[in-house]
């Protein structure tokens, strides 16, 4: 009887690469998250509501390229449309789309 063929290792490169790479986006991101309201306001020149309305535009602006580009860079597998990023970026309406 044969054996069923065993699903290959991974291989350490790969797991050092993503985890180097995740680990730099959290770290991206705690430094941003308090830092950047505050910066905004002094570029605004301590306008608070004019720095609101930056800091707005710019979460809009970068939801808006999540939601375009993430179908692109992701591909279009009917599998990967099932599952993964789909609640961040709907993958099924740029299939219909481009379909």
């Amino acid at each position: 009887m044969q054996k069923a063929p065993s699903k290959p290792e991974p291989r350490k490169a790969a797991l050092a690469f993503i985890f180097v790479v995740v680990m730099l986006d959290v770290m991206a991101i705690g430094i941003i998250i308090p830092v950047l309201p505050k910066l905004v306001e002094s570029m605004a020149g301590g306008n608070t509501g004019r720095a609101a309305e930056i800091y707005g535009v710019f979460g809009t602006a970068w939801g808006l390229m999540q939601f375009v580009f993430s179908p692109i860079l992701g591909g279009r597998c009917r599998t990967a449309m099932a599952g993964g990023r789909c609640c961040s970026s709907p993958r099924w309406a740029w299939a219909s789309i481009t379909s």
